[in-house]
C-alpha cells in the first residue's frame, strides 16, 4: 500500500504500564478489502503538515505547504 487512506481499528497499547506502544497499528481500508498490521511509524494523520507540487518548465516546485485541517 502507497499513500492509502485507511483507518486505524486498534491503536497501540502497551504491555508494559507506562511504556511505550507496540509501535504496530491494525488497519483497514476504506473499502474493507484490506487489513492487517502497520508499524505506527510509517502512517500519519490526512490533517498533518501536505505538500502540494507542480512542474513549470520541466522543474518541480513548490506550490502549497500547509499545517493542519
Amino acid at each position: 500500500m502507497n499513500y492509502d487512506v485507511v483507518k486505524i481499528i486498534d491503536e497501540p497499547v502497551s504491555k508494559v504500564k507506562g511504556g511505550n506502544s507496540d509501535n504496530w497499528v491494525y488497519i483497514q481500508t476504506f473499502d474493507g478489502k484490506i487489513t492487517g498490521w502497520v508499524r505506527n511509524d510509517l502512517t500519519w494523520d490526512i490533517c498533518d503538515y501536505r505538500l502540494q507540487l507542480e512542474k513549470k518548465k520541466g522543474k518541480w516546485q513548490i506550490a502549497a505547504f500547509l499545517a493542519g485541517d
